[in-house]
């Protein structure tokens, strides 16, 4: 061995190094890679002219290995499986919530019976606006509240508005017309409340019974709330079925994230 050589190598080469190549006269090269044990291999080959010098180049490194790919693959797939899991938990959330209100009826001494628009057919109520119709007419046949508001724009392909058609049908059951307001504007919930929200204020009016369907309740509500307005639901006897839940629950889901009044203008 030459001597030159082994002043530079410490005794403990072997502990501290890995890859070691003994030749006769001593240790030639050691690593502490792979990399460098690939890249001295060209250079022997190079030496030896097995190789064209001039398309020798270092061995590339794995910037993105299987292993990291893996990783990668497996925290993507476990962030769509947390955020997934989020969502239906909230959505399971809102829906017990929409359920549970189903059945609230908050009937009690108020101003104003808003009655919400329901489809008509030729001036003739469809059941469901005929069922809320009766049912602010018995509050108002009852004393509970003083004036009723029929709301609902003109649907398509229809003549009369919904409200119009809620007025008939209130004038023929005996309500004087002076206790009517006719608000026929809007064709989804927001936009009827919306609408009336301007005549309480105009009417100076305070405490309100929304009548619509059980499955609306939780909504209109929130969305009373988002108007300002002093609110309190008293449904008709349709029946909810668990489609209508569920329909109500994901439009609930958005519009308290995103605001009614933004989720009324995506409905339209």
């Amino acid at each position: 061995m030459n001597t030159s050589e082994a002043a530079h190598r410490p005794s403990d080469i072997e502990d501290q190094y890995c890859g070691e190549a003994r030749g006769s006269d001593g240790y030639q090269f050691w690593t502490t890679s792979l990399e460098d044990e690939e890249s001295l291999d060209i250079r022997e080959q190079v030496a030896a002219g097995m190789t064209d010098k001039k398309v020798v180049t270092e061995p590339r490194r794995k910037v993105f290995g299987a292993g990291a790919f893996r990783r990668t693959a497996i925290r993507l797939a476990l962030m769509i499986l947390i955020t997934g899991l989020l969502l239906i938990g909230y959505f399971v959330f809102t829906y017990v919530q929409v359920l549970g209100a189903v059945g609230d009826d908050q009937a009690q001494d108020a101003d104003i019976a808003i009655v919400l628009g329901a489809a008509q057919y030729n001036g003739a109520p469809s059941y469901v606006l005929q069922e809320r119709l009766d049912h602010a007419y018995n509050l108002y046949d009852a004393g509970k509240v003083e004036r009723i508001f029929v709301t609902g724009a003109v649907a398509k392909g229809d003549v009369k508005s919904e409200g119009l058609v809620g007025l008939e049908h209130l004038l023929a059951k005996g309500v004087p017309e002076e206790d009517i307001t006719l608000i026929p504007e809007g064709t989804n919930s927001w936009q009827q409340l919306s609408a009336s929200a301007a005549q309480i204020e105009t009417l100076r009016m305070d405490s309100v019974l929304l009548v619509s369907d059980g499955y609306h309740n939780y909504r209109l509500l929130a969305i009373a709330d988002e108007l300002g307005i002093e609110a309190y639901v008293s449904p008709s006897a349709v029946a909810s079925t668990t489609m209508n839940v569920v329909r109500e629950s994901a439009a609930v889901s958005i519009g308290r994230i995103t605001g009614y009044r933004r989720l009324s203008a995506f409905t339209e």
